[in-house]
Order: structure tokens, then C-alpha cells, then sequence
């Protein structure tokens, strides 16, 4: 029979106590090292001390003896060795042996050091002499005349890559905008319900009331009704894309990536509220939820983003009806890094320069967990078939409207929501 009262952990739990205990045991290791460390600096300073004193104690009694027998002292003394027994003497013989030694190899090493970078820097320029030379040897009219022909003929497309990069960057905006507004609104609503005075900004809502008038209801509420909303407009906003994902549209892309930024403020939100305590960690902190719930809940979130971006590949691919007839090997990689990854980048340069002369930390983390689900789609398109759209003829067109509306929206919100709306 088991002696005491054994008491039985979850498995998480079981794993995370496992894991206080050794780092626990790291930090007492860690802590015994420096404490040895400390200790040792300790004794060999004052063994150095000591030395010292003694050496400066027989140099003052070597002068002494030179007063008093007459002999005038040298103006560069040479290191004369009285003992006063044969220990003595042994003792600074090993002392006078030992500094020449090291002075030797001082002296030795910073030689060996220079050769070394010499022989080093002779090698790395014979290694870039040897390539140039190749290289102009390398060198001619045919060569120099293919080379120039193939940038000629890159000019399409780079002028592609870019058109579908600045309509992309142009609907991730509008997109975040519009599930900004409405988590914004959802927050300053839901504080209406417990009488607490709002302010929305731009980079985040205020709160007047004092710090003792919060509970757990309300903090619960009002933390978690923005996730929650833009979890419910992601989902409206996949169920429009879907019915629009056959059409020829470039407006469709916005809704794709609403839903994309519906999600992120939902999971990506609960990733960073339970890691920071921000934004929705304050609804789980109030929920009085443990560690292993949250690390849970950290697990989740990553997941949910992954399987977003997994089951989101071929999505993005048909997207590109809009641009090409045929989306094969040639275009396809192009197209993915102009319709996600760069506008991703852009996008999120763009709303920091937004967030100036302030910043906005929480949301910035938020949107920096949209790159899991990102990471799926980048893995998995080069293995996703050809697709065959619609026969006519597509052209790769700017949408300047699209473009206009983004910086628009922008401009607006930054000024409406920088000066503040009360609710």
C-alpha cells in the first residue's frame, strides 16, 4: 500500500512541474557555479595582492640597505634577488621565471596572430583575383548581349509581380481597417453595457473609470467581444469569398483577406493574450484559467492558424483567375509571392509607419501570427497542380480604385479615430 497521500497531476500538468523542477535545479547548478566562480576570483586577487605587497616590501627594503651602505640606486633597476633563506630565494626565482614566460608567449602569440592574418588576407584576395578573372574571361559579346536581352525581357515581369503586389497590399489594408473598426466598436458597445465611458483610437480603446470599478464580468466582456466579432466577420467573410471565388474579381481578395484577419484577431489574439497578458489575456486571466490551461490554449491557436493556412492553399491559387488564364510552374511561384508574402511584409510596414508618433505593440504581435498561417501556404503551393481558368484574354491591370480606397481609408481612419470618438 502506498504510504501518505499520493496525489495524482494531469499529464500536462505532470510535464509542466517536471519542467519547473529542472530549470529549479539548472538555477541552483548555475548559482553554484558563479558562487565557485566568485570565490575563486576572490583568492586569486589576493594571492595577487599579497604578492604585490610582498614584492614592494623587499623592493623598500633593498633601497633601504643602498642608503646605508652608500651605494647610489640605479636609474633603471634590474630585478636583484636578496634572499633572506634559501625558500625565499627559490620562491622568486619561480616568480621572475613564470612573468618571463608569459611575456614570451605574449609575444609569441601576437606573431603567430599577425602571420596568420596575413597568410589569411594573401589567400581571400587570390581567391577574388582568381573569380574576376574568370569572370572577365567569362566575358563576351554573346554572353554580354544574352544577359541584357534577358533583363529586357524580365521587364513584363517584373512589371506583373508588382501590379499584383500593390492590389494585394491595397486589400490586406482595407480589410484590416474594416475588422479594426468593428473589434474597435464591439469593445466601446460592450463597455456600454456596464456604463463605462469609451473613447475609441486609433491604437486602442480608453477606458474612464477608475482602476476598483472593474470585475470579472465586465473585463470578460468587453476583452473578449472583439475577438469574438471578428471571429464571426471572418467566417461571413469566407462564406462571400467563397461564392465569389469562380468570378474573375479582384474585389474577392478582400474578403479573403478579411477572413484571414478575422481569424488572426481571434487565435492569433489568444496566442499573445495568454503569452503577454494583452488584448484577450485579460478575459483568460479573469477566467482564473491555470498555466496548463493556457499553454493549452497557446497550443490551439497555433494549430487553428496552421490548419487555416493548410486548408487555405488552393484558395489562394484560385485567386489568380483574376490576372492570368493559366496559373502552371512559370507564374505560379510569382503569384504567390506577390499575392501573399509580399503584401503580408508591406502591409505590415505600412500600418507601423500608421501607428506613429505611437505604437501599438498588441496589435503588431497580432499580426505578426498570421506568418504560421502563411507558412503553409508558402510550403504547399509548388505541389498543387496546374489550373485552367476562363478562355478570354486576362490582363494584369493596376486597380487604382482599389489603391485609392486603401490609402483613403487609411488617411480617414488615422484622423477620425487620432482625435477620438467617444461612445
Amino acid at each position: 500500500m502506498p504510504l501518505g497521500n499520493s496525489r495524482k497531476y494531469g499529464f500536462f500538468y505532470s510535464i509542466y512541474r517536471r519542467m519547473r523542477y529542472l530549470r529549479y535545479v539548472r538555477k541552483l547548478r548555475n548559482m553554484k557555479a558563479r558562487e565557485l566562480r566568485r570565490r575563486e576570483r576572490r583568492e586569486n586577487r589576493e594571492a595577487r595582492r599579497k604578492m604585490k605587497a610582498q614584492r614592494n616590501a623587499e623592493k623598500r627594503e633593498e633601497q633601504e640597505k643602498r642608503k646605508l651602505s652608500g651605494t647610489p640606486t640605479p636609474t633603471v633597476p634590474e630585478p636583484e634577488i636578496i634572499p633572506d633563506d634559501d625558500h625565499q630565494l627559490e620562491r622568486q626565482k619561480k616568480i621572475v621565471d613564470l612573468e618571463k614566460a608569459q611575456h614570451d608567449r605574449i609575444v609569441t602569440n601576437k606573431a603567430e596572430r599577425k602571420k596568420r592574418t596575413r597568410r589569411l588576407l594573401r589567400f581571400f584576395l587570390k581567391v577574388k583575383v582568381r573569380r574576376i578573372k574568370r569572370w572577365i574571361k567569362g566575358i563576351n559579346r554573346k554572353t554580354l548581349t544574352d544577359n541584357i536581352q534577358k533583363f529586357k525581357n524580365a521587364r513584363e515581369v517584373r512589371r506583373e509581380f508588382l501590379i499584383i503586389a500593390a492590389n494585394s497590399t491595397a486589400m490586406f489594408l482595407i480589410s484590416f481597417m474594416v475588422i479594426l473598426l468593428i473589434s474597435r466598436l464591439a469593445s466601446g458597445l460592450a463597455a456600454s453595457f456596464f456604463d463605462y465611458d469609451t473613447i475609441m483610437r486609433y491604437d486602442r480603446n480608453y477606458y474612464l473609470i477608475r482602476s476598483d470599478e472593474w470585475h470579472a464580468d465586465s473585463v470578460k466582456l468587453i476583452f473578449s467581444s472583439a475577438p469574438v466579432l471578428s471571429l464571426f466577420t471572418g467566417f461571413l467573410c469566407l462564406i462571400i469569398f467563397s461564392k465569389l471565388r469562380q468570378d474573375s474579381t479582384k474585389i474577392k481578395t478582400v474578403f479573403f483577406w478579411a477572413f484571414f484577419h478575422g481569424f488572426t484577431m481571434f487565435f492569433g489574439g489568444l496566442l499573445v493574450g495568454t503569452l503577454f497578458n494583452q488584448g484577450f489575456g485579460h478575459a483568460i486571466n479573469w477566467m482564473y484559467v491555470m498555466d496548463t490551461g493556457k499553454l493549452i490554449y497557446a497550443i490551439i491557436s497555433i494549430f487553428a492558424l496552421l490548419l487555416m493556412g493548410f486548408l487555405s492553399v488552393r484558395s489562394w491559387l484560385l485567386s489568380a483567375n483574376a490576372y492570368y488564364n493559366t496559373l502552371n510552374a512559370s507564374n505560379r511561384r510569382r503569384f504567390v509571392m506577390a499575392q501573399v508574402l509580399w503584401p503580408f511584409i508591406t502591409g505590415n510596414l505600412l500600418l507601423f509607419v500608421f501607428w506613429l508618433p505611437g505604437r501599438s505593440d498588441h496589435h503588431q504581435m497580432v499580426l505578426l501570427t498570421m506568418l504560421i498561417a502563411l507558412i503553409p501556404v508558402l510550403l504547399r503551393y509548388p505541389a498543387m497542380p496546374e489550373l485552367y481558368f476562363e478562355e478570354k484574354k486576362m490582363h494584369v491591370k493596376l486597380s487604382r480604385k482599389l489603391i485609392f480606397t486603401a490609402v483613403l481609408l487609411m488617411i480617414a481612419v488615422r484622423i477620425v479615430l487620432g482625435i477620438g470618438i467617444p461612445l
